[in-house]
C-alpha cells in the first residue's frame, strides 16, 4: 500500500490561516482534484469544516480528529 501527502506550503512551511489557504491558484486546485480523483482523501476536522459542504465528487473523505 502506498500513501501519499500532498501539501502546499510557504518558504516559512506555513499552510493556513485563520482557517483558510495563505493564496489561491486556480492550477493548485486543478493538480489537487487530478491527483486525488478516484482516491480517498484523509483530512482534520477543521480541514473538513472548511469544505463548507463541498462534497469532493470522485473522492471519499476521512475525517481523522
Amino acid at each position: 500500500m502506498t500513501i501519499s501527502m500532498v501539501v502546499a506550503a510557504a518558504e516559512n512551511n506555513a499552510i493556513g490561516k485563520n482557517n483558510d489557504l495563505l493564496w489561491k491558484l486556480p492550477n493548485d486546485l486543478k493538480f489537487l482534484k487530478n491527483i486525488t480523483w478516484g482516491m480517498p482523501v484523509l483530512m482534520g476536522r477543521i480541514t473538513y469544516d472548511s469544505l463548507k459542504g463541498y462534497t469532493m465528487p470522485g473522492r471519499k473523505i476521512l475525517v481523522l480528529s
